[in-house]
């Protein structure tokens, strides 16, 4: 039977030391505990996984995929169930990890997963540092004398892949598991600029989590950490490094898209958003110009900006599908509920920006 000991706390982490029968084996970082517990573990050889917990899977195939919030979409085969599915991590995950600010999710699917799939949630912060405090976990564990190899270095540079969070975080924020995610599109090309401007900018305020609604985040930003609140919005991922995000600033409402690449700061660019519902058989398109702006966190977004009052909100409650046009492109993506998103975000409003 496994015994663990607490070797330090990173942010939300606790590192811990895991021994089997009696002999250490593997260092962890575990956020939790509870039923969306996250860990990471490496062994003295320098083996790295991640675990989350278990469903319920009855056997069968099942596909697992990681997503990014800022970064691509990772599947990893399957290593073992029963309690906790575990995964080894390839050098290509442990570098998005590692540079990672935002959340990541995972989806399971297959026959065996109740419901046909099942979805998870995490926000990180400062997972180098988590990391790093695993590899020494070991380094102490082993007498010094086997060290786990240090994780990879982030890439630099490219679009989502930046390290532009926000605050000094230490470690890793709250874990969330949710229902049957709705399915997403897959996005082709990007958006052609009409003007040229300067490159994204760094980072310039702070979000905190507000709420989550499903797969959909709700948050607010701040200009510093005791600056008033800017804005309170609610974002979802709905593709590798493609989300859509509704923000309200007590004045007006907007529609933020980030995709593959938006390119120039500051360039306008006519765009049209029409949202679609099944359940209540309607379809409504709001028409723009869009400019490509940089958010508090310098993450870059087109952000299309409606006057309070035209009635909008009422028509992205009711959707379950968005549909994007702009630059000759086309992206379509189910959204899933709205309304309870939507509701969040109008209370983040009334309570932290007077009208």
């Amino acid at each position: 039977m496994a015994q663990q000991v607490e070797y330090t706390r990173v942010g939300s982490f606790a590192i811990l030391q895991i021994y089997e029968n009696g002999q250490f084996n593997r260092c962890s970082a575990s956020m939790g505990p509870g039923p969306s517990m996250l860990r990471f573990a490496v062994t003295p050889a320098g083996v790295y996984t991640v675990s989350v917990p278990d469903p319920g899977i009855r056997g069968g195939p099942v596909q697992a995929t990681f997503l990014f919030e800022r970064g691509p979409n990772i599947p990893l085969p399957v290593g073992g169930t029963g309690g906790r599915v575990w995964f080894a991590m390839p050098d290509r995950m442990l570098q998005t990890v590692s540079a990672h600010r935002g959340q990541m999710m995972v989806d399971l699917s297959g026959p065996g997963v109740p419901n046909g799939i099942a979805s998870y949630r995490w926000t990180l912060n400062g997972m180098t540092t988590v990391l790093t405090a695993l590899s020494d976990c070991i380094a102490v564990s082993t007498g010094g004398g086997q060290s786990a190899a240090a994780p990879p270095r982030p890439p630099s540079g490219g679009f989502g892949q930046t390290q532009q969070g926000f605050g000094q975080a230490q470690g890793g924020g709250q874990g969330q598991g949710f229902g049957p995610a709705q399915g997403g599109g897959q996005a082709q090309g990007g958006f052609q600029g009409q003007q040229g401007g300067a490159p994204a900018g760094q980072p310039t305020g702070v979000r905190e989590d507000y709420a989550s609604a499903g797969p959909w985040t709700i948050e607010y930003f701040r200009r510093n950490q005791r600056g008033k609140v800017l804005f309170c919005s609610t974002t979802r991922i709905l593709a590798s490094e493609t989300a859509i995000r509704f923000r309200l600033d007590g004045k007006s409402l907007l529609i933020d898209f980030m995709g593959e690449s938006t390119g120039a700061l500051g360039r306008q660019v006519p765009v049209a958003y029409t949202f679609s519902s099944k359940k209540y058989n309607t379809r409504n398109t709001v028409k723009g110009v869009a400019v490509a702006s940089t958010d508090p966190e310098g993450v870059e977004w087109l952000s299309l900006s409606e006057p309070k009052g035209t009635g909008h909100y009422e028509l992205l409650a009711d959707a379950d599908t968005v549909t994007i046009q702009g630059g000759g492109k086309t992206w379509r993506y189910a959204i899933g509920e709205t309304t309870g998103p939507m509701e969040s975000v109008m209370e983040c409003v009334q309570k932290f920006i007077p009208s």
